[in-house]
């Protein structure tokens, strides 16, 4: 049997990839924990020069926001318990019920 190796709590046997875009992303997540993973465009989105002149970091156009992947994986990590947690028959009191028609 090959030898297993470990990738952030999770074991693949040698050789094997990751085997859809959710693992994918965790695997791109947990390498660049703080590089921008999305960028929420504003409406009125206008150039902002001095943010891009003086860091990478900062969305490139005034008012656009932007999320790392640790904060998408945080989000989603929170989503999946909340799912996980409302499947198992917990009560949530954020959770939106569809009402009957008529």
């Amino acid at each position: 049997m090959g030898k297993k190796r470990v990738r952030e709590n999770f074991e693949l046997p040698e050789g094997q990839e990751w085997c859809c875009i959710s693992h994918s992303f965790q695997r791109v997540a947990l390498k660049n924990p703080n590089k921008i993973a999305v960028i929420q465009a504003s409406p009125t989105a206008q150039l902002h020069n001095q943010s891009l002149a003086s860091s990478h970091i900062p969305p490139p156009y005034h008012g656009d926001r932007s999320f790392t992947f640790s904060h998408l994986f945080d989000a989603i990590d929170s989503l999946s318990f909340r799912l996980r947690s409302i499947l198992a028959g917990a009560q949530d009191p954020f959770l939106i019920n569809p009402t009957g028609q008529g």
